[in-house]
């Protein structure tokens, strides 16, 4: 990659992906959504598919604490 970037004069920049109260969010967002799922299989385990949209827009909309 470095010797592409050298060949066509691109400069690379390095950033840093930890933030930790972002990671902190996203890690509940996926417990969250991990809940969802798993109840949906339990529930419907061969239309879990199709109600699974109207779940996840229902934890878009519902308020996080």
């Amino acid at each position: 990659m470095v010797e592409l970037c050298n060949k066509y004069n691109i400069t690379l920049g390095h950033s840093m992906a930890y933030y930790p109260q972002g990671n902190g969010l996203a890690e509940s967002s996926n417990k969250s959504l991990v809940t969802i799922i798993k109840e949906m299989l339990e529930e419907n385990k061969k239309n879990w598919h199709r109600k699974l949209v109207n779940d996840l827009s229902a934890d878009r909309v519902s308020n996080k604490k």
